[in-house]
């Protein structure tokens, strides 16, 4: 006996792959700004920066390594606005760089 195919049975290609890997969508990743994906995109990044990096240097290519450099400089930028907006709801007090400054 074959089962009849009823339509309301399917799910959309965005439904199963958010069962399948939440974090691609952004769901639970513990930061305020990257989503997983964005965040192995940039670990990927940083290493072939150097190695282009190096290879410039190497070849004596100055135009090469300022935009290489600019590059990484980017994913510092983006690495800052993450930690703002993890300490933008902070009081200044309990603000990490202000804690160490009592300290001393």
């Amino acid at each position: 006996m074959a089962e009849h195919f009823n339509g309301q049975d399917c799910m959309t290609l965005d439904a199963v792959r958010e069962l399948i890997a939440p974090e691609e969508a952004g769901f639970d990743a513990p930061f305020a700004t990257f989503t997983w994906q964005h965040w192995l995109e940039v670990q990927a990044t940083i290493p072939h920066c150097f190695s282009r990096f190096l290879r410039a240097v190497e070849e004596k290519r100055a135009d090469q390594v300022l935009m290489i450099g600019l590059e990484v400089q980017e994913v510092a930028n983006q690495m800052l606005l993450e930690a703002y907006a993890m300490t933008a709801n902070l009081p200044l007090e309990e603000l990490p760089a202000l804690a160490r400054k009592k300290e001393c």
